[in-house]
């Protein structure tokens, strides 16, 4: 079963002998590759804009939504041939779907039309916090609505992703223009083994090698029936905003475009950004090509994956891959099922099939992977587990991973190859809510875990005492005093005049004990990449605004913001009489920040954000081993409180006190090659809080579509780890020092703060 790759594949044109035909078909060819084949971002219609106002707007959006951010694309063109004057308009953006949620918001931003230019296009970035059914697009000009410039736009229900899939980005480029013959790693990937491994079928046609251009790019754009789904990216028109590919698990992309992509500087500070907060980015054809991003990286061969071979490969291929008889159901309440040929639910990856008496299904199975051998299919090719494991390179660049294969065309590529690809990373990794740690539709129970203390809550002892006051002045006191002065008639009067300023009081001192300031509660913890320069921030952080609510929070324009509810936002809500009725948030998008005012920021309730932010820094944190006492740089922005650090002979080292930009001895904490891996108890952290989750019944979902998350994010998860057991060559630290430009308002109260930092040695 061992072979070698097939040959890369070519595009070519036969020649007929006849001129008249061979410019035909060239023709041909040309518009074929301009039409037949769907791009990214798709057109979802156009505003019925007044001829007058001298411009045209029609409105795309990426076909693969999903948890994140979801791009749209706002695009201008002229009545004449260019703008005839320069347009200030606000365009008002409000998705959803037939049901409320407490989160429906309603999306404003400043779009400028250049005077004399012939088209303009303006990208938007909507947060994605449960499916969409419709776009309302409003247009206005100074604050004031253009008559009849609105509309509602549907969106079709055949793109739709369930939310749990595996989402990877293809880099590619969709127009090979007049290049007849381009290089195999220019021709877009053959992806069919790669949803082989995520629970899809295999190949309908053995015959079929590699897939042309063309026809890669129409796998790539339909919905798969697989556990995955595509989404193609343009390389001639990346995003520069790293919100862009936040939907994403993965992005695929060859090394030569790569290298092309440091050719533009924001849109691969956008690529390298969400790789720091997470994303995983596969490169291929890195022996034809040398970016600096591959240069950066600590390349190793992949760590404690188990490549398959021989019995076990064939045993995984049989009976764990899906077959004819199987399909993929979708639902956007439901979720994704399998589903047999009677419509029954089988557990995802058919493992419950016997492997002694085989199926009906099992048996197709195996007729398949037969037929596959006899067209010798590249997906059934096999090598030995070291010289797969030689191909294929991996390195950290912030919280994602670089996975590099050096195959110039991988594609379709082995079964073996992209089992081997997957597993580099933790299965969890592919789980968007895993990785984040927040169900945004759903609701999360760690929510209850980072609570401010004692605010909103009536003041039932304040009550009591000035309940059992009044009835002590009213009864005897002034009945008393009263009598005696032969004035008992005024206790009519004197009675209700005393309960309403009791009352009153009661009232008032319920706003103020609370205070007129935010309080605020946070929760930081960075990743320090001290190799690649980078800084990732996830900050979970709760509010209590009292009159300060209607300023809302107003947050970086590269911070991705996602609300933690108590329970699902779906609950207690009923159907929407229109696209308009009962919205209750604002997002307005400016230049320099993005300000979320209404229900993400309601006043005199307890609200809760978890919000992603990573950024690039030229210095971090640099050690000196060569002195008599080892010596720590502290080129961050924040102050350090305490360090630990665990060489990487297992040996504890410590400090405190390390401002930014100033410089400690470390001191020796003991340990050793033979020391455990959790720290002495002197120097030993706080664990993060305990469970304090009270278990309650989750939130009425008229649809049961969402249930109560209970997630630890990526970040989360790493600390608690270290802080029991320290891997060696790492650090964590403490900081009383905020990333001040996450907390959202300008003026608050902290009520009780924690910044960790961590990352593995220089």
């Amino acid at each position: 079963m061992n072979r070698p790759d097939p040959a890369p594949f070519h595009f070519h044109i036969r020649s007929l002998g006849v001129r008249a035909t061979g410019v035909i078909l060239a023709i041909g060819w040309f518009f074929a590759t301009m039409t037949a084949v769907p791009a990214e971002p798709v057109p979802l219609g156009r505003v019925p804009v007044p001829p007058r106002q001298g411009f045209q707007l029609s409105v795309e959006m990426e076909s693969v939504p999903g948890n994140g951010y979801q791009p749209v694309h706002l695009v201008f063109r002229p009545v004449g041939r260019t703008f005839t004057q320069q347009r200030n308009l606000t365009i008002e953006l409000t998705p959803g779907d037939q049901l409320q949620t407490n989160l429906d918001y309603r999306y404003r931003c400043g779009v400028q039309l250049p005077q004399r230019a012939t088209g303009h296009r303006s990208v938007q970035y909507l947060p994605y916090y449960v499916g969409w059914s419709s776009l309302r697009v409003r247009v206005l000009e100074n604050d004031q609505p253009i008559p009849n410039a609105m509309t509602v736009l549907n969106i079709g229900n055949s793109r739709l992703q369930p939310l749990e899939h595996c989402s990877i980005g293809v880099v590619v480029a969709t127009n090979l223009g007049k290049n007849a013959s381009p290089p195999p790693w220019r021709v877009c990937p053959d992806v069919r083994s790669l949803q082989t491994v995520f629970d899809g079928a295999l190949p309908a046609d053995p015959d079929t090698t590699r897939l042309d251009h063309r026809q890669a790019l129409r796998e790539i754009d339909k919905v798969q029936e697989a556990a995955v789904q595509f989404r193609q990216l343009d390389i001639a028109q990346l995003p520069e905003n790293w919100l862009a590919y936040s939907q994403l698990d993965v992005i695929l992309i060859a090394a030569p475009d790569l290298e092309r992509l440091q050719q533009q500087p924001a849109a691969y500070r956008a690529l390298t950004d969400w790789v720091a907060n997470g994303g995983r980015l596969w490169v291929y054809a890195s022996e034809i090509a040398a970016p600096a991003l591959l240069d950066q990286v600590r390349l190793e061969p992949p760590r404690n994956v188990r490549i398959l071979t021989g019995r076990r490969l064939e045993d995984r291929i049989r009976l764990n891959r899906l077959s004819g008889h199987v399909s993929w159901h979708y639902d956007s309440y439901s979720g994704p099922m399998l589903l047999n040929a009677d419509n029954q639910q089988i557990a995802r990856g058919a493992g419950t099939l016997p492997t002694g008496n085989l199926s009906p299904i099992a048996q197709l199975q195996t007729e398949t992977v037969e037929d596959l051998r006899k067209h010798e299919h590249p997906l059934v090719y096999e090598r030995t587990a070291e010289e797969l494991r030689q191909r294929i390179r991996q390195g950290d660049w912030g919280m994602g991973r670089v996975t590099v294969i050096r195959d110039e065309d991988p594609f379709p590529g082995s079964y073996q190859l992209w089992q081997a690809v997957v597993d580099v990373d933790d299965a969890d990794e592919f789980n968007w809510v895993h990785r984040h740690g927040v169900n945004v539709p759903g609701g999360d129970w760690n929510y209850w875990s980072l609570l401010i203390a004692a605010v909103g809550q009536p003041p039932v002892k304040l009550f009591v005492v000035l309940n059992t006051l009044f009835v002590l002045a009213i009864g005897p006191f002034f009945y008393l005093y009263l009598r005696r002065r032969q004035r008992l008639f005024l206790l009519f009067f004197i009675a209700p005049v005393t309960a309403l300023l009791i009352t009153g009081g009661l009232v008032l001192y319920a706003y103020l004990s609370d205070g007129v300031e935010t309080r605020i509660r946070t929760r930081q913890i960075t990743w320090v990449d001290t190799h690649n320069g980078y800084l990732a921030t996830q900050s979970r952080q709760t509010y209590f605004a009292v009159l300060d609510s209607y300023k809302g929070l107003q947050m970086p324009p590269e911070a991705a913001v996602y609300p933690v509810a108590r329970g699902s936002i779906r609950g207690g809500r009923g159907y929407r009489h229109n696209a308009a009725s009962n919205v209750e948030g604002t997002i307005t998008a400016g230049e320099d920040s993005v300000r979320l005012r209404g229900c993400f920021l309601p006043p005199r309730a307890q609200t809760q954000m978890l919000v992603c932010y990573p950024q690039a820094v030229e210095e971090t944190i640099t050690l000196d081993w060569n002195t008599p006492q080892p010596q720590v740089h502290n080129h961050l922005p924040y102050d350090l409180d305490r360090l630990l650090v665990r060489d990487k002979a297992g040996r504890y080292w410590h400090a405190s006190g390390v401002g930014s930009g100033q410089s400690r001895s470390l001191e020796d904490a003991g340990g050793g090659a033979d020391g455990a891996g959790e720290p002495p108890a002197v120097i030993r952290f706080e664990k993060l809080d305990p469970d304090v989750r009270p278990r309650l019944r989750s939130g009425t979902d008229p649809w049961g579509r969402y249930g109560i998350g209970d997630e630890v994010g990526q970040w989360e998860r790493r600390l608690q780890q270290w802080m029991n057991r320290m891997p060696r060559g790492t650090f964590i630290a403490e900081s009383s020092d905020d990333e001040r430009s996450l907390l959202g308002v300008e003026r608050a109260q902290s009520v009780q703060r924690e910044h960790y930092l961590m990352g593995r040695l220089p």
